[in-house]
Protein backbone atom coordinates (compact mmCIF):
# COMPACT_ATOMS: atom_id res chain seq x y z
CA UNK A 1 0.00 0.00 0.00
CA UNK A 2 1.12 3.48 -0.55
CA UNK A 3 2.27 5.03 2.22
CA UNK A 4 1.26 8.78 2.31
CA UNK A 5 4.79 10.95 2.84
CA UNK A 6 2.75 13.92 4.51
CA UNK A 7 1.49 11.22 7.25
CA UNK A 8 1.82 12.46 10.68
CA UNK A 9 4.89 9.86 11.11
CA UNK A 10 7.32 11.69 8.75
CA UNK A 11 8.93 14.84 8.77
CA UNK A 12 7.70 15.94 5.14
CA UNK A 13 9.83 18.55 2.88
CA UNK A 14 7.57 20.07 -0.02
CA UNK A 15 8.61 21.48 -3.11
CA UNK A 16 6.07 22.45 -5.45
CA UNK A 17 7.15 24.41 -8.67
CA UNK A 18 9.28 23.50 -11.93
CA UNK A 19 12.58 21.83 -11.15
CA UNK A 20 13.66 21.71 -14.53
CA UNK A 21 16.78 23.65 -15.06
CA UNK A 22 17.44 23.63 -11.91
CA UNK A 23 20.63 23.00 -10.63
CA UNK A 24 19.68 23.57 -6.54
CA UNK A 25 17.42 20.89 -6.89
CA UNK A 26 20.10 18.27 -7.03
CA UNK A 27 21.94 19.97 -4.31
CA UNK A 28 18.99 19.66 -1.90
CA UNK A 29 18.71 15.87 -3.19
CA UNK A 30 23.02 16.25 -2.00
CA UNK A 31 21.91 17.62 1.20
CA UNK A 32 19.84 14.66 2.43
CA UNK A 33 21.96 12.29 1.13
CA UNK A 34 24.69 14.83 3.92
CA UNK A 35 21.47 14.30 6.37
CA UNK A 36 21.51 10.48 6.64
CA UNK A 37 24.80 10.09 6.47
CA UNK A 38 24.92 12.13 9.56
CA UNK A 39 21.60 11.10 11.45
CA UNK A 40 21.10 7.10 9.68
CA UNK A 41 17.81 7.35 11.71
CA UNK A 42 16.12 10.14 9.72
CA UNK A 43 16.18 7.88 6.98
CA UNK A 44 13.11 6.14 8.36
CA UNK A 45 11.64 9.47 9.33
CA UNK A 46 12.18 12.03 6.84
CA UNK A 47 10.44 12.22 3.23
CA UNK A 48 10.10 14.75 0.78
CA UNK A 49 7.86 15.27 -1.97
CA UNK A 50 8.90 17.25 -5.46
CA UNK A 51 5.48 18.22 -7.17
CA UNK A 52 6.11 19.66 -10.45
CA UNK A 53 8.07 18.88 -13.83
CA UNK A 54 11.05 17.77 -13.12
CA UNK A 55 13.74 16.13 -15.27
CA UNK A 56 14.79 12.06 -15.44
CA UNK A 57 18.48 13.58 -14.70
CA UNK A 58 17.11 14.77 -11.13
CA UNK A 59 15.54 11.32 -10.27
CA UNK A 60 18.47 9.47 -11.48
CA UNK A 61 20.70 11.65 -8.74
CA UNK A 62 18.25 10.48 -5.78
CA UNK A 63 18.24 6.87 -7.20
CA UNK A 64 22.65 7.16 -7.20
CA UNK A 65 22.10 8.93 -4.05
CA UNK A 66 20.65 6.10 -2.30
CA UNK A 67 17.31 8.07 -1.46
CA UNK A 68 14.66 5.70 -3.36
CA UNK A 69 11.40 5.82 -1.45
CA UNK A 70 12.48 8.85 0.45
CA UNK A 71 11.97 11.14 -2.38
CA UNK A 72 9.13 11.06 -4.47
CA UNK A 73 9.07 13.35 -7.49
CA UNK A 74 4.89 13.87 -8.74
CA UNK A 75 5.43 15.77 -11.19
CA UNK A 76 2.56 18.40 -11.92
CA UNK A 77 -0.73 18.33 -9.58
CA UNK A 78 -3.57 19.79 -9.67
CA UNK A 79 -3.69 23.50 -7.88
CA UNK A 80 -5.83 22.13 -5.10
CA UNK A 81 -3.82 19.31 -4.30
CA UNK A 82 -0.44 21.40 -4.21
CA UNK A 83 -2.28 23.88 -1.81
CA UNK A 84 -3.23 20.93 0.48
CA UNK A 85 0.13 19.48 0.28
CA UNK A 86 1.90 22.63 0.97
CA UNK A 87 -0.66 23.08 4.06
CA UNK A 88 0.32 19.53 5.28
CA UNK A 89 4.42 20.22 4.86
CA UNK A 90 6.46 20.36 7.92
CA UNK A 91 9.24 22.13 5.38
CA UNK A 92 8.28 23.85 2.32
CA UNK A 93 11.42 24.24 0.13
CA UNK A 94 11.85 27.00 -2.33
CA UNK A 95 14.79 28.15 -4.80
CA UNK A 96 14.31 30.05 -8.57
CA UNK A 97 16.84 30.08 -11.59
CA UNK A 98 20.24 31.88 -10.93
CA UNK A 99 21.13 34.54 -12.03
CA UNK A 100 21.30 38.26 -11.72
CA UNK A 101 18.13 38.54 -14.06
CA UNK A 102 16.83 36.66 -11.47
CA UNK A 103 17.26 38.64 -8.25
CA UNK A 104 14.39 40.74 -8.48
CA UNK A 105 11.76 37.83 -9.76
CA UNK A 106 9.45 36.87 -6.65
CA UNK A 107 7.68 33.35 -7.50
CA UNK A 108 4.20 33.28 -7.13
CA UNK A 109 4.83 29.73 -5.20
CA UNK A 110 6.43 31.86 -2.66
CA UNK A 111 2.76 33.84 -1.75
CA UNK A 112 1.08 30.35 -1.26
CA UNK A 113 4.08 29.00 1.01
CA UNK A 114 3.36 31.98 3.42
CA UNK A 115 -0.64 31.64 3.14
CA UNK A 116 -0.33 27.78 3.96
CA UNK A 117 1.74 28.42 7.16
CA UNK A 118 4.47 25.83 6.59
CA UNK A 119 8.30 27.22 7.48
CA UNK A 120 10.28 28.07 4.50
CA UNK A 121 13.46 27.19 4.15
CA UNK A 122 14.52 29.09 0.77
CA UNK A 123 18.33 28.43 -1.42
CA UNK A 124 18.69 31.79 -2.80
CA UNK A 125 21.28 34.76 -2.69
CA UNK A 126 21.21 36.80 0.46
CA UNK A 127 20.40 40.20 -1.79
CA UNK A 128 17.44 38.17 -3.61
CA UNK A 129 14.15 39.87 -3.40
CA UNK A 130 11.96 36.81 -2.40
CA UNK A 131 14.88 35.78 0.08
CA UNK A 132 13.90 39.36 1.68
CA UNK A 133 10.36 38.06 1.60
CA UNK A 134 11.27 34.83 3.06
CA UNK A 135 13.31 36.60 6.18
CA UNK A 136 10.54 38.88 6.38
CA UNK A 137 8.09 35.97 7.03
CA UNK A 138 10.43 34.89 9.79
CA UNK A 139 11.69 31.84 7.20
CA UNK A 140 15.05 30.93 6.48
CA UNK A 141 17.48 31.46 3.58
CA UNK A 142 20.72 29.88 2.91
CA UNK A 143 23.15 30.52 -0.38
CA UNK A 144 22.37 28.37 -3.64
CA UNK A 145 24.95 26.00 -4.90
CA UNK A 146 26.11 24.90 -1.20
CA UNK A 147 25.04 21.69 0.15
CA UNK A 148 26.23 22.11 3.99
CA UNK A 149 24.27 25.43 4.89
CA UNK A 150 21.07 23.67 3.70
CA UNK A 151 21.79 19.93 5.18
CA UNK A 152 22.15 21.86 8.82
CA UNK A 153 18.85 23.68 8.03
CA UNK A 154 16.63 21.14 7.57
CA UNK A 155 18.74 18.46 10.43
CA UNK A 156 17.75 21.68 12.86
CA UNK A 157 13.84 21.56 11.69
CA UNK A 158 13.93 17.35 11.60
CA UNK A 159 15.41 17.49 15.55
CA UNK A 160 12.71 20.25 16.34
CA UNK A 161 9.94 17.97 14.83
CA UNK A 162 11.40 14.63 16.07
CA UNK A 163 11.42 16.61 19.86
CA UNK A 164 7.58 17.37 19.44
CA UNK A 165 7.56 21.21 17.92
CA UNK A 166 6.31 20.91 14.99
CA UNK A 167 6.33 24.75 14.18
CA UNK A 168 3.84 26.99 12.00
CA UNK A 169 4.54 30.17 10.63
CA UNK A 170 1.81 32.81 11.17
CA UNK A 171 0.43 34.39 7.94
CA UNK A 172 2.00 37.41 7.57
CA UNK A 173 -0.71 40.64 7.50
CA UNK A 174 0.62 42.30 4.24
CA UNK A 175 0.27 38.98 2.67
CA UNK A 176 -2.95 40.42 2.12
CA UNK A 177 -2.32 43.21 -0.57
CA UNK A 178 -0.31 40.23 -2.65
CA UNK A 179 -3.56 37.96 -3.20
CA UNK A 180 -4.43 37.42 -6.80
CA UNK A 181 -8.00 39.13 -5.82
CA UNK A 182 -6.15 42.30 -4.65
CA UNK A 183 -3.78 42.17 -7.51
CA UNK A 184 -6.20 42.31 -9.86
CA UNK A 185 -8.29 44.95 -8.09
CA UNK A 186 -5.54 47.56 -8.52
CA UNK A 187 -4.42 45.94 -12.20
CA UNK A 188 -8.63 46.78 -12.49
CA UNK A 189 -7.68 50.39 -11.39
CA UNK A 190 -5.58 51.16 -13.36
CA UNK A 191 -6.68 50.02 -16.82
CA UNK A 192 -9.94 52.25 -15.60
CA UNK A 193 -7.60 54.99 -14.98
CA UNK A 194 -5.58 55.11 -18.97
CA UNK A 195 -7.35 57.30 -21.49
CA UNK A 196 -10.12 55.40 -23.71
CA UNK A 197 -9.32 55.55 -27.91
CA UNK A 198 -11.12 58.11 -29.46
CA UNK A 199 -12.29 59.47 -26.19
Amino acid sequence: AHIDPTHADFFTLVLTGTLSQMPDADVFLESLHDLFARRPEARRRVRAQLAGPFEGSHADRAIALGLTGIVRFTGPLAHEETRALQRRADLLLLWKPRGPGYRTMVPGKLYEYLDAGGPVLAMLDTHDEAAALVRRAGGEVVPPGDRAPMTDAIERRYLAWKDGRRTRAPRPPWLEEHTRAALAARLAGLLDGLPRRGA
